[in-house]
């Protein structure tokens, strides 16, 4: 986050959840996590792969290297999940991914780590955290609107397909904006 001046040095490592321990890494070592267990956790095989991926991956690798930020947990010396962000604007900060192995699910750590990363950026201007997710993805969805996250629209796209957008506001006034705008109720007419 050179964007916003963030030494997440200053930050990391951290311990989350059920004593793992997140640090900051790279785009090496997040990419061989995701090609070793992405199958495994988002339940799809390579050669049945639906959605278009033509992007020359010389490409990939400057963008992340430009604009990346990548946490991993580890549980020991065990690298059991991956979180990656980039800025998506001057006031926002694309929370690209989370990925945790299945036998992690539920030890808190992603309930530990999206609040600590949030309030982060919070303290360097960032107004708002946003990201795609499925909709079939409900544990992920269930997790985000227990953290006070709200659905702000949907994406179709031919690389992702159908997702729910998502915001955290970290700005009150920017929440207190959107509910006016897009969530009124007849109590509020």
């Amino acid at each position: 986050a050179r964007l916003w001046k963030i030494d997440w040095k200053k930050h990391f490592p951290a311990v989350v959840g059920d004593n793992i321990r997140v640090v900051l890494s790279d785009y090496e070592s997040v990419s061989k996590f995701a090609s070793a267990h992405f199958p495994h956790i988002y339940g799809f095989k390579p050669e049945n792969q639906r959605f278009s991926d033509s992007v020359d991956p010389e490409i990939k690798f400057r963008y992340y290297a430009e604009t990346g930020d990548f946490f991993a947990f580890f549980d020991g010396d065990v690298m059991v999940g991956i979180a990656i962000g980039t800025p998506l604007d001057w006031s926002g900060y694309n929370f690209r991914n989370v990925s945790l192995l299945a036998s992690h699910h539920g030890r808190g750590i992603y309930q530990d780590f999206f609040p600590m990363l949030s309030d982060i950026l919070a303290q360097h201007g960032v107004e708002r955290v946003e990201g795609d997710v499925a909709p079939s993805n409900l544990p992920h969805i269930y997790a985000l609107t227990k953290m006070g996250v709200v659905v702000t629209g949907l994406n179709l796209s031919d690389r992702w397909g159908a997702c729910l957008h998502f915001t955290k506001y970290l700005r009150q006034d920017a929440r207190k904006i959107f509910n006016h705008q897009f969530c009124l109720s007849t109590h509020d007419l």
